[in-house]
């Protein structure tokens, strides 16, 4: 998809894109996480024929960040921009429109059926350790039940006695 088709698209449809024909900002914005670590990078992206309006893609990714502009980009189509990036951004590019449409090329769409796994993995993780308890309560249920039986008919003798003349 043309980055100028994305534009006018905006949000709507599928939030999964391949992003061709465009131009790359010359700087891109560096937002610091804890320690002044890089954590994400801005680069405004303009369509072929720079029409004002402009999107920005994201990533976290130090190679793409060298690489950037040299083809398609492929993400996923995010919420806005924040109202720190946005100024930044705009302070560095005076004159241009920041859509708040935002590509976030270190994202990617969760696999259908991923869901489904997760709960299957769940399943086999947790099933050994319910048959596990439930065996062991169904054996000590079972050994109860013997014990009962057997002091009914009075062949165990309770407290430790050892015959029946001294449990009476």
């Amino acid at each position: 998809m043309s980055l100028a088709a994305l534009l006018d698209r905006g949000r709507g449809g599928n939030p999964h894109v391949r992003v061709r024909d465009f131009v790359a900002g010359e700087h891109y914005l560096e937002v610091g996480g804890a320690n002044s670590a890089i954590r994400d990078a801005y680069v405004p992206i303009w369509p072929e024929g720079h029409s004002g309006r402009a999107a920005v893609v994201k990533t976290n990714s130090i190679s793409a960040q060298f690489s950037f502009g040299t083809g398609p980009v492929e993400g996923m189509v995010s919420a806005s921009l924040s109202a720190d990036v946005r100024t930044r951004l705009a302070g560095q590019y005076p004159g241009t429109t920041f859509t708040g449409l935002v590509l976030d090329s270190g994202a990617r769409p969760e696999p259908a059926g991923a869901g489904v796994w997760q709960i299957l993995i769940g399943i086999a993780l947790v099933a050994p350790l319910v048959l596990v308890f439930v065996g062991a309560w169904l054996l000590d249920r079972r050994k109860r039940r013997a014990a009962e039986a057997a002091l009914a008919a009075g062949r165990l003798y309770p407290f430790g006695a050892r015959s029946r003349e001294e449990t009476e």
